[in-house]
């Protein structure tokens, strides 16, 4: 095997991620979008990469290609995601994935996005949940402003005035830590890359307090209303990552309903923890000074 990189989450996860030699350029690109620094012999879920040459359309394979030899030679159930073929095995953590023969940039970056999808799966496990919301910060603390896509999440972060800072504008993966307490980490907007060239770059490994959740309305003035755990829950569900929905519907008939049942399950669990409201934000407005005064009302502005 090639080089390795290591990538920790906040609700204890930690992924070795790996290639062969192959597969090498393809993770040093992603490990550099991800901001993931290389790694040695540590603990950790590996996550391995290769290049095997199939295409989904292909016959499935039982069993799959096998870069280091302490792994199982049988008994893998395998998914084909995308450009992206992966397998599992009830033995073992390790999950090993095809990426095929090497493709354009738009598509090799769509198959970084899949297997980012990969580790949402483990964070739903843990009571987490990968959310289609910005990212911002304020002292050391954040908050979610969640929004359907062209709402304008992006122009509130490029508009959010200091000490704010956006650290994401369209995925944020929130998970609970070993202490129970909500943390949010920023990922990438793959469509920066997707739909044409990027350099663009996220610590995914930032990890901040989540203090409150916004969803995004526009208006003509600025407002913050507060929301039921009900209705947030039902809203957050609506706001896991498109790009996770996409990877989800993978599932089929029984394996469905868990599924669904575990995100509505995390969901709840969020909107009881963190507060939620309701931000309208005008096109000239000073929207953020609405959040803080919220803020301040369920006494969280100092911690801010």
């Amino acid at each position: 095997m090639g080089e390795a990189f290591s990538l920790k989450l906040a609700d204890g996860q930690k992924w070795k991620i790996m290639a062969d030699g192959r597969a090498g350029d393809f993770l040093g690109k992603m490990a550099f979008i991800l901001q993931i620094k290389r790694c040695g012999n540590g603990t950790g879920r590996n996550l391995i990469i290769v290049r095997d040459g199939y295409r989904v359309a292909d016959a499935p394979k039982i069993n799959p290609p096998f870069p280091c030899t302490s792994l199982p030679k049988t008994g893998w159930s395998q998914q084909g995601f995308m450009d992206v073929r992966c397998w599992r095995h009830h033995d073992v953590a390790d999950i090993i994935c095809d990426i095929g023969d090497e493709e354009c940039p738009e598509i090799e970056f769509a198959k970084m996005q899949t297997l980012v999808c990969l580790i949402y799966q483990d964070v739903k496990g843990n009571g987490g949940l990968p959310l289609h919301a910005a990212l911002v910060e304020r002292n050391g603390r954040g908050a979610v402003i969640s929004a359907k896509g062209g709402t304008g999440k992006s122009t509130c972060c490029q508009r959010i005035a200091p000490p704010w800072q956006a650290l994401c504008d369209d995925e944020t993966v929130v998970v609970r830590s070993k202490t129970g307490e909500f943390m949010a980490h920023p990922f990438p907007t793959w469509s920066r890359y997707t739909s044409g060239h990027s350099s663009e770059t996220w610590n995914v490994q930032k990890r901040i307090p989540l203090m409150a959740i916004f969803f995004l309305e526009q208006s003509t003035a600025d407002e913050v209303v507060p929301l039921g755990d009900g209705e947030t829950a039902v809203l957050l569900t609506d706001a896991i990552a498109d790009s996770w929905r996409n990877f989800g519907m993978r599932y089929h008939g029984r394996e469905k309903r868990p599924f669904r049942a575990r995100v509505f399950e995390n969901a709840c669990e969020l909107a009881k923890t963190v507060p939620a409201y309701r931000l309208k934000a005008s096109l000239t407005g000073r929207f953020w000074e609405k959040m803080e005064e919220v803020l301040g009302e369920t006494g969280l502005a100092e911690a801010l």
